[in-house]
């Protein structure tokens, strides 16, 4: 049995949004060092290439 209370749907979305916002406005200070990391950590081509994607992803996202 779950223990934890239940929560409004509307109360999820706004937390949701609230945290996407919070990401996209500070992307510069999130995402771009995380791919920084990634890019350190690359093996194959097929990583590079993933990591490629994922960075375009990214900058369509936040503009």
């Amino acid at each position: 049995m779950c223990r934890t209370k239940p929560m409004r749907e509307d109360t999820i979305k706004t937390a949701y949004l609230t945290m996407w916002n919070k990401l996209a406005s500070n992307h510069t200070f999130i995402l771009n060092p995380m791919l920084d990391s990634l890019k350190n950590m690359r093996v194959s081509k097929e990583q590079e290439e993933e990591i490629e994607n994922l960075s375009n992803r990214i900058m369509e996202l936040t503009e």
